[in-house]
């Protein structure tokens, strides 16, 4: 694939790909009332436990002294992901030079056939290179265009806040803070956001209530701080303008400014950062999911290692997932169709299943409903978008409604050794399938030799882990839905 080239010191852009608009989703709709729920949601059961194997993959030298001859504790690092995913199948994996091209690594990984790739990283060496070369190998595992497995890239600040990441305890998502539009508000039990593309725009969600648009601040750093350093945020998103080094909280260029300040610490400046200085203070767990920013998820060690960049220095504050950009933001993005796979079905995935759900949809959908500009940007957004963290993570939405849609699977013993299943989709709300909600099943098996006997509304598309349903531009009611039966060998299950 050809990339565009971005070098990037200290935050400052020297060649820039085409930037169209960034900000893009601050035209977001405002949120539509649903029908409060009659009966109580019920909530999963959250426990630190893997589905499946587990893989961990590192450099040949990773048990080396860093870099500066300092003595860390990654080895340590290593040895609890080990015992943290035993159970279930853990084993570690080596590599010489970037991953896509150690052929024997590749060939172990296909044959292990795990349901979780862990790529164990010191930070001074997660370039754009070695992102772009993770993408590329979780491809080339099988024979079809899709990822073949959950992966994120294992990194922190320091080792001290690796070892809390590897330690965190599962994650029920409640709270959400957003800088973008009106926030997907109504799946969450409570949040707060304000719209960066429209000053004084801001949205509140109190529990048992639908979200409240509220007049809010021309420069949103004073009250965005406020409600972080709460400390009981447990998701964070946002939008705009970034680089390596800050984020501008207004689009195109308004309000406050959210820099880094040394020592792994972060504040946001009113003013376009040139005023008041409001200091962020926080430490729980959470992710930040960043669609729309620029840059935002680049660790600069291309030229010189900067360890006070935005990703880190939020990982220092109790981000233990991190999902955006290593290079320039564009229109076409596939990014956004993660809060549909996350906020809007709910319990149904964790972040990490969301986030590869979504790369499978943006896969699909690249290499057969697009074309032209916009095709060789959604495969690019695909190259250089990048999951930070532990792929297993239990991080999960708390139940508050009914998902947009959800799946019910029953298989049946068939003929020869087969398998038959019925996959049904219900749609519980009024929707238009686009390309950010296009439905993906994730198998609890692995499946060979399927064959689709039957649907009855649009395509399935079928890989050894998933179901894609091609329901493009098809307008559902509630209460609708659509029957997948298929029948296959089963290949394993996920323990």
């Amino acid at each position: 694939m050809r990339l565009l080239i971005v070098s990037a010191v200290c935050g400052m852009l020297l060649a820039v790909a085409p930037l169209l608009a960034d900000g893009e989703e601050g035209k977001q709709k405002q949120p539509q009332k649903q029908p409060a729920q009659q009966q109580p949601v019920k909530q999963p059961v959250l426990i630190n436990k893997a589905r499946g194997r587990y893989a961990i993959v590192l450099a040949s030298d990773f048990e080396d002294q860093d870099f500066d001859g300092v003595q860390t504790k990654w080895g340590k690092v290593l040895e609890l992901l080990k015992k943290k995913y035993q159970k279930t199948g853990c084993k570690v994996f080596r590599y010489k030079g970037m991953p896509n091209k150690d052929a024997a690594l590749k060939k172990a990984l296909a044959e292990y056939r795990p349901t979780y790739v862990c790529f164990l990283r010191r930070p001074k060496r997660c370039s754009v290179k070695f992102c772009v070369s993770v993408v590329k190998l979780m491809r080339s595992l099988d024979d079809d265009p899709y990822p073949d497995a959950i992966w994120a890239i294992f990194t922190a600040y320091n080792d001290k806040d690796a070892l809390k990441m590897v330690e965190a305890k599962p994650l029920l998502v409640r709270r959400h803070l957003s800088h973008v539009g009106s926030g997907w508000l109504k799946w969450f039990e409570s949040g707060v956001s304000f719209s960066e593309g429209r000053r004084g725009e801001k949205w509140i969600k109190k529990p048992g209530k639908e979200p409240e648009r509220v007049e809010g601040p021309n420069d949103t750093a004073e009250q965005w701080v406020k409600v972080l350093n709460k400390n009981d945020v447990d998701i964070l998103s946002t939008s705009g303008h970034a680089t390596e080094r800050d984020w501008g909280m207004g689009y195109p260029h308004w309000g406050g400014k959210v820099k880094v300040v040394g020592g792994g610490k972060l504040a946001a400046f009113e003013n376009l950062g040139r005023g008041k200085r409001h200091d962020i203070k926080t430490d729980n767990p959470k992710i930040y999911y960043s669609p729309g920013n620029c840059l935002i998820a680049h660790i600069p060690c291309e030229r010189r290692f900067i360890r006070d960049c935005m990703v880190l220095s939020w990982m220092h504050n109790g981000v233990y997932q991190f999902f955006g950009h290593v290079l320039p933001q564009t229109r076409w993005c596939t990014a956004w169709g993660v809060a549909e796979k996350f906020f809007a079905l709910q319990d149904t995935y964790t972040f990490a299943e969301a986030v590869y759900a979504n790369r499978i949809a943006g896969r699909y959908l690249t290499n057969n409903r697009k074309g032209g500009r916009e095709k060789y940007f959604w495969n690019r957004c695909l190259h250089i978008t990048v999951l930070y963290g532990d792929p297993a993570w239990e991080a999960r939405m708390k139940r508050v409604k009914k998902p947009l849609y959800e799946f019910k699977l029953n298989v049946t013993s068939a003929k020869e050794g087969r398998k038959k299943a019925t996959l049904t989709l219900k749609f519980n709300y009024k929707c238009k399938i686009g390309d950010r909600n296009l439905p993906v099943f994730l198998l609890p098996f692995f499946i060979s030799d399927w064959k689709v006997e039957k649907i009855d509304k649009g395509k399935a598309v079928i890989a050894d882990n998933f179901v894609l349903f091609d329901l493009l531009g098809k307008e559902f009611n509630k209460g609708d839905k659509v029957e997948l039966v298929f029948s296959f060998k089963k290949v394993a299950d996920l323990k």
